[in-house]
């Protein structure tokens, strides 16, 4: 029975050492990551990369990329594209092959080259994403696309959509639509949806380590106006199964690079090496 009370007490002063602990070291610990941070975007203005602390973004110690994989379109799923469509080695046509739809690898195209196909009544910018709502349905990837873009041009409608995975973006991903009052004229682009049971782990770079490697290699000034985690494909010819990194979106003032959160390799180079690995 006494051993059960000091027990007790025992427990009750290590929780009450454990708060006092955290009481006093977080705001060390706060000061710390404010002197850090300072000293990063000193160190940056050096290399004159201008960078505002309100722009950095929380960072991960790792993260978790699914695979990413064709969708299996069912024949119904074709057929919103294309009546009685016939298959061949690439995709699917019509019978008098006015109408392609091809595959390879996650790369998707549609073309109708028709005069008459499903007709859109009354298309408009403001109503054409409502319109095209069961056509991405229908190829697999409503649950990961987005429109970002509208466009329109002559008698073209565009409407551009991007991928949005577990609250991070595909950067290097598009679907594009171009539609008339005739109907869907043409669709370029990826289809790809996530597989949250196959993937990989993959542990990051500490943010500073990313941001001095791109001072190191960058010559001309810089203004970093934004930062984002997010994906990227290493696709590979004739595979569907596609494989995607973590990489950082760093936006400045003449467009965005994208830095491998892994090592800090920009996502160019990355993929000049890969492809150059193969032979002479």
């Amino acid at each position: 029975m006494q051993w059960q009370k000091a027990k007790t007490i025992l427990i009750v002063v290590f929780l009450l050492i454990n708060l006092f602990l955290l009481y006093y070291l977080l705001p060390n610990r706060h000061t710390d990551s404010r002197q850090t941070l300072q000293y990063l975007t000193d160190a940056l203005a050096k290399n004159e990369i201008h960078l505002r602390m309100d722009t950095l973004p929380e960072t991960k110690d790792s993260i978790f990329v699914p695979e990413f994989s064709v969708p299996l379109l069912t024949e119904k799923q074709i057929e919103k594209l294309i009546v009685s469509p016939v298959k061949n080695e690439n995709g699917y046509t019509n019978s008098d092959n006015t109408v392609k739809l091809e595959f390879k690898s996650n790369e998707f195209s549609y073309e109708n080259s028709a005069l008459e196909n499903k007709k859109f009544r009354n298309v408009t910018v403001k109503n054409v994403v409502s319109k095209l709502e069961p056509y991405v349905k229908a190829l697999g990837v409503e649950e990961y696309v987005y429109p970002v873009d509208i466009l329109e041009i002559q008698d073209e409608i565009v409407v551009e959509y991007a991928y949005r995975i577990e609250n991070r973006k595909l950067f290097d991903s598009r679907l594009r639509f171009t539609v008339t009052k005739n109907g869907i004229r043409r669709i370029r682009g990826h289809l790809s949806v996530p597989d949250s049971k196959n993937g990989f782990s993959y542990s990051l770079s500490r943010l500073e380590t990313i941001l001095m490697s791109l001072a190191q290699k960058k010559e001309e000034a810089i203004t970093i106006t934004n930062i984002e985690l997010g994906y990227y494909f290493l696709s590979y010819t004739d595979a569907m199964v596609s494989q995607a990194i973590p990489v950082y979106r760093i936006t400045t003032q003449s467009g965005d690079i994208l830095m491998d959160a892994r090592d800090g390799v920009e996502t160019e180079e990355r993929i000049l090496s890969r492809s150059g690995a193969g032979g002479n």
